[in-house]
């Protein structure tokens, strides 16, 4: 009997410890979600950054695949007008 209890007792610190580490990953998962969320509405000018915020820490699964393909700054279109070509030489 003090076998079994020996067992079921390292079983349930191995359990609380992995549920432990599954919690951690997805509140640093979701913390992510909510960073880029507030960035991103921070720097358009949006006055309820904290709210969209957390909206996206709380359904950070929808929130990643939506910023990445419709929201994402890095991918915005080009601007307007091109830049002009400075530098180089004309060669004769």
């Amino acid at each position: 009997m003090e076998a079994f209890t020996a067992v079921a007792s390292k079983l349930g610190s191995y359990l609380m410890f992995s549920v432990g580490l599954v919690l951690f990953f997805s509140v640093v998962y979701s913390y992510g979600a909510a960073k880029l969320s507030y960035a991103y509405n921070t720097s358009v000018g949006s006055s309820s950054a904290i709210l969209w915020s957390i909206l996206a820490f709380m359904f950070s699964g929808f929130y990643y695949p939506y910023y990445a393909f419709f929201v994402n700054p890095v991918n915005a279109a080009p601007a307007s007008t091109p830049l002009p070509i400075v530098g180089g030489r004309r060669r004769k």
